[in-house]
């Protein structure tokens, strides 16, 4: 289901939240700061009300450091709410959210308590096929062994992936000599 996306400059907190209460399977959060105790508390309330998980993934920083890891963590690992790390070695300025892999929720908004004093905003989209990448994309920051489903789909249909590798890179004799014992994914079409 598509629906038109919503924005908001204002309230921004409270939309979220709202949000929130549509899960009914999972929320992940990206976000570089994590200081809100309203957005906190509100996670802990629906993992125990719902049972969704709920997997939280902020940088690691000085700041999170002090206010998230510090003051929150301990609440949220006892109610059972997963705190990721990147496992990429940049700085995460990702601000996003999916609910349900049905809501996806994008903006300058980090989830702190300063953001409410901000010039800010955030859009709402339903949309799954926008959810659905967000939640990939939150997958390839935060777990080690991810593959995502269009790579997985290379690598189960060799003469697929040759076929497209080649159409995109015409291969020469020579280059493809000095690539062979780099290949993985079977033989390459190359043109002379």
């Amino acid at each position: 289901m598509m629906e038109e996306p919503q924005i908001y400059f204002t309230n921004i907190e409270q939309v979220i939240m709202d949000n929130f209460e549509e899960a009914s399977e999972s929320i992940k959060i990206s976000v570089a700061w994590f200081t809100n105790k309203n957005l906190i508390n509100k996670l802990i309330s629906l993992k125990q009300e719902k049972k969704i998980t709920v997997q939280i993934l902020v940088d690691d920083n000085e700041i999170n450091k002090k206010y998230f890891h510090d003051i929150f963590e301990t609440d949220l690992q006892k109610n059972d709410i997963e705190i990721k790390k990147l496992k990429l070695k940049k700085f995460n300025h990702n601000k996003f959210c999916t609910i349900d892999k049905k809501i996806a929720i994008t903006g300058s908004y980090n989830y702190t308590e300063n953001a409410n004093k901000n010039l800010e905003n955030l859009v709402v989209v339903i949309n799954s096929k926008i959810a659905e990448y967000y939640t990939r994309i939150f997958h390839f920051f935060t777990d080690l062994d991810y593959i995502d489903q269009n790579i997985d789909i290379l690598f189960n249909n060799f003469y697929f992936a040759n076929k497209l590798i080649s159409t995109f890179y015409p291969f020469t004799r020579k280059l493809m000599s000095s690539l062979e014992d780099k290949l993985y994914l079977g033989l390459l079409f190359y043109t002379f």
